[in-house]
């Protein structure tokens, strides 16, 4: 090749190299912060994987998390912006519409089994005389939010067991701390989620005796990602990349379910021992959410005097 033209080429390549540095990089669009609140029990899985697997940034999604005692206590703080994206139990979720808050489902937790053994159960200490709902008459039972879907599904089990659900006390008492309040003898049984019932479940002193999700609320769903109208009205794109990522979360969970690193996830942000976590009954994590699966809610709420009419859920639902 002729010398002056192996440099005119030299010179062109860089001029351009030159062209190029001079003209700005794209600027990339600032991550969407979402504040989620969470609480902390295995159906919030995905989404703790969908965070430490890099999903949300996948999105440009920038996540704040802030566990709380029940989904009940984060609803003000949604309507009132404090957080953008809230778990909540079912029942507390319907209660919240019922009384006009404008919310929208994007996502469900894991269904219940149809027989047990599931993701929850009613404790108590081993050898107390309690097997029905007419045992716990006169009793004290801890539930993790009064009022919530535990307290539905506990009030649900004891009528259809034979005993009078206004007969029996309830204390709100932390997830954490239900099997340790039993043993000290502060309630008399409690329900219990996974992580924290196996915990009971491996320890001498504690012992199942009710399964109220299979029997009073099969196949229905306890847990739901939920936003407000606004935010689906003014981010839609947002919200669906949420759920996008949180869809992603799903799916390393149920390729993982049983591995070392799915229970480490677990222990991770429930401060439970990785070896307990180990003995839990796993079940996929839900990728999708209908209303049907929760509809139900709707009649056991009315039934225990939570609501007066009936709400229509498919209208609250945002895909």
């Amino acid at each position: 090749m002729p010398l002056h033209v192996s440099r005119r080429n030299a010179l062109l390549g860089a001029s351009a190299t030159l062209a190029a540095l001079s003209v700005p990089a794209p600027v990339l669009a600032e991550p969407a912060l979402l504040h989620v609140s969470t609480v902390a029990i295995f159906d919030v899985a995905k989404y703790y994987a969908a965070d430490a697997q890099g999903y949300f940034a996948a999105e440009n999604l920038a996540v704040t998390t802030e566990p709380v005692q029940s989904g009940a206590a984060g609803v003000p703080a949604l309507m009132n912006g404090q957080f953008d994206v809230l778990y909540n139990n079912v029942a507390s979720t319907i209660s919240a519409i019922d009384r006009g808050f404008d919310l929208r489902v994007v996502m469900g937790g894991s269904p219940n089994g149809s027989k047990p053994p599931g993701q929850s159960a009613l404790m108590k200490r081993r050898g107390d005389a309690i097997r029905s709902g007419k045992d716990l008459e006169g009793k004290t039972v801890g539930v993790n939010g009064v009022r919530g879907i535990n307290w539905v599904l506990t009030r649900s089990w004891v009528k259809l067991t034979g005993g009078d659900p206004e007969k029996v006390s309830f204390l709100e008492l932390p997830n954490s701390v239900l099997i340790d309040s039993i043993k000290a003898k502060r309630i008399d049984a409690a329900y219990v989620v996974d992580p924290y019932m196996t915990v009971g479940r491996t320890d001498p002193d504690i012992e199942g005796f009710g399964w109220p999700q299979s029997s009073v609320y099969r196949g229905g769903v306890n847990g739901l990602w939920v936003v407000t109208r606004a935010s689906t009205d003014q981010r839609p794109d947002v919200i669906r990349a949420f759920v996008r990522a949180l869809i992603r979360g799903a799916g390393w969970v149920n390729a993982n379910l049983g591995n070392d690193s799915y229970f480490k996830l677990v222990s991770g942000f429930t401060k439970i021992d990785p070896a307990i976590a180990a003995k839990m009954v796993l079940e996929p994590a839900s990728t999708s959410i209908s209303a049907t699966q929760i509809q139900p809610m709707v009649k056991l709420m009315r039934d225990n005097g939570l609501i007066a009419g009936d709400i229509d859920l498919r209208t609250k639902m945002f895909v």
